[in-house]
């Protein structure tokens, strides 16, 4: 018998390890094709947010900038990047991932505030297999206490997997197990700020893979 009934699994930066980072570039980029503004504040203030509805946190940072009409042609480039398999690279072990949770019995769904055109890149035998957030944060607990409802499954039987550490706080403290993915934006030293919330620390699918069949 399965020691967990389920995985929830994030999409940016578990899924697709590279698109945090390559998304922060392209905000970089384009807000620097208008006005100068260093790297590490579009880096830091992107880190904050990744857990938050991205176009309201977004709409925020142009508006402060004083950009608000380009935004149109932000959204309108954006939505094309992330249609970019190149940009938004899946990475290789996740549907080896997939068919080791079937073969073993194990339910899992794609929860994640990632564009329809991200999701599409997915190869997935059903769409049911992806949970929508509808622009609820994943910061907050009740997201995680709603979801439950929805999908009428038990926290403690469940691991949530996602790079971003605050979303796994919201997650710990509805009851679920926690792992995080350590990229190259969500790094050892945001694992230890929040270590009391994560109870498995991983760099790939495949490791986490081990550990569940432990």
């Amino acid at each position: 018998m399965n020691k967990y009934e389920g995985i929830l699994i994030d999409f940016d930066g578990v899924i697709s390890k590279t698109s945090v980072q390559n998304s922060i570039d392209f905000i970089y980029k384009f807000i620097n094709s208008v006005q100068p503004i260093s790297r590490e504040y579009i880096y830091n203030y992107s880190k904050v947010i990744m857990s938050f509805p991205l176009q309201q946190s977004l709409t925020v940072l142009f508006k402060s900038l004083g950009l608000d009409s380009h935004l149109d042609d932000f959204y309108k480039k954006f939505h094309t990047f992330d249609k970019n398999p190149k940009a938004i690279r899946i990475e290789k072990d996740f549907y080896n991932f997939v068919s080791f949770l079937e073969k073993e019995g194990i339910d899992y769904k794609i929860l994640s505030l990632a564009s329809k055109e991200r999701l599409n890149l997915l190869k997935l035998d059903s769409e049911s297999r992806i949970y929508s957030l509808k622009d609820r944060s994943k910061a907050d607990p009740n997201t995680f206490l709603q979801l439950t409802k929805d999908l009428g499954v038990k926290p403690k039987k469940w691991i949530y997997i996602d790079d971003s550490p605050v979303g796994l706080r919201a997650a710990k403290l509805s009851n679920f197990k926690t792992a995080m993915m350590i990229n190259t934006v969500f790094t050892l030293k945001d694992y230890a700020m929040f270590e009391t919330f994560i109870d498995f620390k991983t760099t790939s699918l495949y490791s986490l893979q081990k550990k569940i069949r432990k």
